[in-house]
């Protein structure tokens, strides 16, 4: 069973809510499974990546709200201390979007960084296909891509924020998968402006915790 999280953030600067749900089986035991045996590249290829090409991005709180739609900076950090009781850093937060060694290193050891605040970034979404078709900032992509979201289910269909830092899956009725293997994940580096160094720091932790 799945349980539900809700977090009413009512009393922050905004009335910013944050609604989403567990997982049952963790994203690291479906990567075993679908790459179990299949040769995936693990770290020493995946840090090749790092320096690879260049990357320039500034980070600020204006940058960040937009990047996430909506979230302020210390929404998301007393979301993450609320749901973990473990605390966030904003000089942290800024490595995970500017430095890509670092913040591989924190997002391959540190779990409940790479998932749990992941999650919590990818939040503000549209819950619905044609609210997605609808509200702009908004694409439609394939729904299988190299290393990422293999084996999708047949009618899913997959949108990624122009800016390509969120990302959604609707099943095919057309409601945003929030739960399964199969669900959007954020993205600390936009696969659109820095492809290799995405591999790395957002698809990278993934493939890496597979083997562990």
């Amino acid at each position: 069973m799945f349980n539900a999280l809700s977090r009413d953030l009512s009393h922050t600067p905004t009335d910013f809510r944050v609604t989403r749900t567990k997982r049952s089986v963790p994203i690291e035991a479906f990567f075993r499974q679908e790459l179990h045996g299949q040769g995936a590249p693990f770290d020493g290829w995946l840090n090749s990546l790092i320096g690879s090409e260049a990357v320039d991005v500034t980070f600020s709180e204006e940058s960040f709200y937009q990047w996430t739609g909506g979230l302020t900076l210390e929404q998301s950090l007393a979301v993450y201390e609320c749901e973990t009781g473990k605390t966030l850093t904003r000089d942290l937060v800024g490595i995970l979007f500017t430095d890509p060694a670092q913040a591989r290193a924190i997002l391959t050891s540190d779990p409940d960084i790479h998932l749990h605040y992941r999650a919590i970034l990818n939040g503000n979404a549209p819950l619905d296909i044609r609210a997605a078709q609808e509200t702009d900032g908004w694409l439609e992509r394939t729904t299988t891509t190299p290393l990422t979201h293999d084996s999708v289910p047949i009618g899913y269909r997959r949108f990624v924020a122009k800016d390509g830092h969120r990302e959604i899956m609707f099943k095919p009725d057309g409601t945003l998968d929030a739960r399964s293997a199969f669900h959007g994940t954020f993205n600390f580096f936009s696969p659109h402006a820095f492809p290799l160094t995405h591999i790395a720091v957002d698809v990278g932790p993934y493939l890496t915790h597979v083997k562990s």
